[in-house]
């Protein structure tokens, strides 16, 4: 099944819609601007250039993979947390494995909760 683009273009926008699609794009924008004259700043460039803008927008894409993988440490180091606290009311072989992966889980939310 192929879609028509001119009719996939020709979609009314609601008003709501329009009125979020651009603050949506003000607030990137808004981001990417700041970022690319932090970028020119930190090289202590006269002006903005290019590179600058292309180096914002690799940086705001990173953030947000970084938001997803910080998440994802926070749920496992908060299970593995509760691993250990099983391992510490237990006594035998299984505790030192337990006690390990707990002490891995508050590694994984310490990385998560770091950023």
């Amino acid at each position: 099944m192929r879609s028509n683009h001119s009719e996939i273009l020709n979609k009314k926008l609601d008003s709501s819609a329009e009125k979020k699609i651009n603050e949506y794009g003000d607030d990137f924008i808004a981001n990417l601007i700041f970022e690319s004259k932090r970028i020119a700043f930190r090289e202590k460039a006269d002006s903005v250039i290019n590179t600058h803008v292309e180096k914002a927008l690799d940086i705001i894409e990173t953030k947000k993979q970084r938001h997803w993988i910080n998440e994802l440490c926070k749920i496992l180091g908060g299970a593995f947390i509760g691993i250990l606290a099983t391992a510490l009311s237990t006594s035998d072989m299984r505790t030192i494995i337990l006690s390990v992966l707990g002490l891995l889980g508050l590694f994984l939310v310490f990385i998560g909760v770091n950023e």
